[in-house]
């Protein structure tokens, strides 16, 4: 399986902003066999950065994007899920962090 992810490499496009760099970093350089922890910190990389830029995707848009890189869609299907989640956690803490979360209580929106 490493030796697919490293054969793919031409076909990621030029990255056109720093969240596409970051994804495409991660698709070039990942095991998807075994996704190592060096694998895991550049996904997380491209969730932080895409929630940054205010550059996210649903769960079945992230799937389709990774199948589209040739990404086994199991995989593809496990990281789009985690890529949700994560957005999920990011959204709560920033929410925490800001104070908003005592107003979200109060009128019942959690986004």
């Amino acid at each position: 399986m490493w030796m697919e992810a490293v054969t793919t490499a031409h076909l990621i496009p030029e990255p056109k902003d720093e969240v596409d760099r970051i994804l495409q970093s991660f698709l070039a350089l990942s095991n998807w066999g075994m996704l190592h922890d060096f694998d895991w910190d550049r996904f997380y990389r491209f969730v932080i950065a895409s929630y940054d830029a205010g550059k996210t995707w649903d769960e079945g848009d992230v799937c389709q994007l990774l199948v589209g890189y040739r990404m086994p869609e199991d995989l593809a299907k496990k990281l789009s899920d985690v890529y949700r989640r994560s957005l999920l956690t990011l959204k709560t803490k920033r929410l925490v962090e800001s104070g908003s979360h005592k107003m979200a209580r109060l009128t019942g929106d959690a986004t």
